[in-house]
């Protein structure tokens, strides 16, 4: 995955893998393992709160995929 963050004053990406898993009674996927560094930043904030290229990211947490009006839950196969 490619990632690019942009805030007042900086902008970083990252890339790298991300590893989960997908519970589709649930609609909730929940990262197991992610692989993401730092390629690029912009801006002085980026330095002054320590974001620099090569620092790795770890990816936690879990996303909850609420389908919108009409639409029907995401299937994997």
């Amino acid at each position: 995955m490619s990632i690019k963050v942009s805030h007042v004053n900086f902008v970083w990406r990252f890339e790298g893998t991300v590893d989960g898993t997908f519970i589709p009674s649930t609609q909730r996927w929940t990262p197991t393992s992610s692989d993401l560094v730092i390629t690029s930043v912009v801006g002085t904030m980026c330095v002054t709160i320590d974001l620099l290229p090569g620092d790795a990211m770890v990816m936690g947490g879990y996303l909850t995929n609420i389908p919108t009006a009409g639409s029907g839950p995401l299937t994997l196969s």
